[in-house]
Formats: structure tokens, sequence, C-alpha cells
């Protein structure tokens, strides 16, 4: 948060006090959080303000842990600054998105109220799709490719993604390692299984677990897509094997276009 994301308090025309945000850590909160605010207090006005006190109340799903929430700000002569800092914690499941907590100013003669403003990030999150491979009943080391896109508001760094299958698939290899993941970046995912010659002309569920760094924290989730399977003397087989390569074209030709943008 920048200077200039302030909370501007009227007081009387010989009081005026300014609040602002110096800075956040982190800089783009998430839900699960904890942040580190740093707030300075500015007396604007002609006159002191003597035993300052800053009380900060809840937000949904965001609170002053217990020692934040009464600030001592102490005497503002005219013109004064003093910073304080505020330890809000954001809960695990808040909503991204502004929140706005209420602010009481308690100074010796009079008080105030203000809401202050502050934005929750959405943490990397992570969309997968099928690439459109098909693989064959029976077929060894059958590669299937999918497209992961970054959803969320931050960056994902050192994305380790595990293809986990069960019938009639069996993994072969080991994860697929995605240096960072800006958000709104995209990056096809390849990976290899033997299929089981008993298997049906159907698609299959599978699940692709996700874990990234994040902020120097690590985290986990699990994706959802599918693995198209046909049989080699299908009719089917043909016109699959002509649209994968119409596919593989056109991602080709979409993550060039957004690279180069």
């Amino acid at each position: 948060m920048k200077a200039s994301d302030r909370v501007r308090v009227s007081v009387s025309e010989a009081q005026e006090l300014k609040l602002y945000v110096d800075s956040s850590a982190p800089e783009k909160p998430a839900p699960g959080d904890m942040l580190t605010l740093a707030l300075r207090v500015v007396n604007r006005g002609s006159s002191p303000v003597n035993e300052l006190v800053l009380e900060l109340g809840d937000s949904p799903g965001v609170k002053p842990v217990w020692s934040s929430r009464r600030l001592y700000v102490g005497d503002l002569e005219a013109g004064g600054t003093a910073t304080v800092r505020a330890v809000l914690e954001a809960e695990e499941d808040a909503e991204a998105g502004e929140h706005e907590l209420p602010v009481r100013l308690k100074w010796r003669g009079g008080e105030a109220e203000e809401k202050l403003e502050l934005v929750l990030y959405r943490r990397a999150d992570f969309e997968v799709e099928s690439a459109g491979d098909v693989v064959r009943a029976g077929g060894k080391e059958q590669r299937v490719s999918f497209l992961i896109r970054n959803t969320g508001s931050r960056e994902a760094e050192h994305l380790r993604l595990t293809l986990r299958a069960s019938y009639p698939f069996t993994p072969v290899g080991s994860e697929y390692y995605i240096r960072r993941l800006a958000p709104g970046e995209e990056s096809v995912v390849v990976f290899h299984v033997d299929v089981d010659s008993d298997a049906a002309e159907q698609r299959y569920p599978v699940e692709l677990v996700v874990k990234w760094s994040e902020n120097g924290e690590e985290h986990s989730g699990v994706e959802y897509s599918y693995i198209q399977v046909l049989h080699p003397a299908s009719r089917h087989w043909y016109y699959a094997a002509a649209a994968i390569a119409a596919l593989a074209a056109a991602l080709l030709i979409r993550l060039r276009k957004r690279r180069a943008g």
C-alpha cells in the first residue's frame, strides 16, 4: 500500500488529522496472511492533539490481533507526525477484494471515527484443461498434455506438478517443473502414461497435484481434468489424431502471442 492510500479524518477547523498507510507487509496480502501495517498519523491542524489513541475494529474476515486493537500514539503538536505499527489477521476464508476496518481516534477532549481501507488479493490459483491428447488402449508411454493457467493475483514460483491417475492409467516418469507462472500466464504441462489394454473408449478423470512457492511459503492443491482413450482399430482414432495436431498448433500460437504481448 502506498502513502496515497490514506484515511482522512476532519476533527475541527483547528485540528485536522490524516492517517496514512505507509507500507504493508506482505505488499499484496491474501487470505490467510498476517499483515503488518505502518500507520502514520499527521496533525495538519493549527493546535496540538494530546493523548491520541487509535482503536481498530473488525471487518468480516480481517481483524487486528489483540495487541493492535488499541494503539497509543501520544501527543502531536501542530504539524507533528507519529508512526505506529498494526498487525492484522486475514482469515483463510476471507474474501478477496476491498475490506474496511473501523478506526476510532480518541484524544483528550474529543474523538472521531473513520474507516481504514485495505485490499486482499487472491493467492495464485489455477485452472487446468486437457490439451486434447488422445491415448490408445494398450499403449505404452503415451503423451498426455494439459494447459495450466494462473487465475490468481499473485505470482507462483517453483511449480511441481504430479499426475495422479488410477485405472486404466499408470503414470510414467516424475513430476513436471515450471519455474514461475505470473497472474494470467499459462503453460503446457506434459506427462506420459501406460494404458491398460482393457480400457474402454471414453474419458477418464485424472487429478493433477500442484505444489508451488509464493512469497516464501509453500502451498499445494489439486486440479482436475481428463484423458480420452480410444482403441487403435477405431475409426475415430484417425479423426482424433488430426484434431490433436490442429489443437496443438492452436495452443502453440496462443502461447506465443501471450508471451509476445
